[in-house]
């Protein structure tokens, strides 16, 4: 992993320099503020990373490799096919070249709170439903996932019908968030949970999916209720865990 704090600490005075150059082009901050201003960029920029391409193919495969075992225990009850499996597994090793470039081209800001992962398979709910992709979630005690909102009732403001099968995410994070990120729809909070492992701590809202209805569109989350993975819509149930994390990614790659 190449880290930008090795160039940042021998160039600090040069960037400085060049920051309060440029502010005071503008004439309307004062000394003061431009050195408070130049001490946040330099502290962001710290926490900037690029990894190696090979150190992100390796967290790909193990990914593929966790999915693969579990998809194939889907098989094992008889809830999807093998071919299911095959065609999902097939398409994102073609596609995962490209991300892994993608990922390895974008700077990522990473804390102990953002539950970073540089990049994460999504299998499209349009290639097998949320009902089914919730059987991938085990929770504390050994309960499967179960989804709590009809499958004709979702509705995604993004529209990932572009990606038949299954696409990558890259950057994919929670609590600190960059402009123009994205946030997940259903299909997406649930490739998180199983990844990130999450769900002890933080309920998943998916900002891009909404349950459809009369007079409202209540938002779709993911929760541990009574220790179980659980889809549901908003205030539908109430979950014993109280903080609300809005996943999103930097970059989604679906064509």
């Amino acid at each position: 992993m190449v880290i930008i704090q090795d160039f940042i600490k021998e160039n600090q005075e040069n960037i400085q320099k060049s920051a309060k150059s440029i502010a005071l082009t503008f004439g309307e901050m004062s000394e003061e503020e431009i050195d408070s201003s130049v001490a946040e960029i330099s502290k962001r920029l710290k926490s900037y990373k690029f990894y190696f391409s090979r150190d992100i193919e390796e967290i790909a495969d193990k990914q593929l490799n966790k999915l693969s075992i579990e998809l194939n225990r889907l098989v094992e009850e008889r809830l999807i096919s093998q071919k299911n499996v095959e065609e999902a597994i097939e398409h994102l090793e073609w596609k995962k070249r490209w991300a892994v470039e993608r990922a390895a081209e974008t700077p990522m800001i990473q804390n102990k709170l953002s539950k970073h992962l540089p990049i994460m398979p999504v299998i499209n709910d349009n290639f097998l439903n949320a009902s089914l992709l919730m059987n991938l979630l085990i929770g504390e005690e050994g309960d499967v996932g179960t989804n709590r909102v009809p499958l004709n009732k979702i509705n995604n403001n993004y529209d990932s019908s572009s990606s038949k099968k299954c696409y990558w995410v890259v950057d994919s994070r929670i609590n600190e968030r960059q402009f123009g990120c994205s946030f997940f729809t259903a299909a997406e909070i649930i490739a998180y949970a199983f990844h990130a492992n999450v769900l002890n701590e933080y309920c998943l809202y998916a900002v891009e999916s909404r349950y459809k209805h009369k007079k409202n569109y209540p938002g779709i989350m993911l929760s541990l209720i009574d220790k179980q993975p659980v889809l549901h819509r908003e205030n539908y149930c109430k979950s014993s865990i109280v903080k609300t994390a809005r996943p999103f990614c930097t970059w989604r790659l679906v064509h």
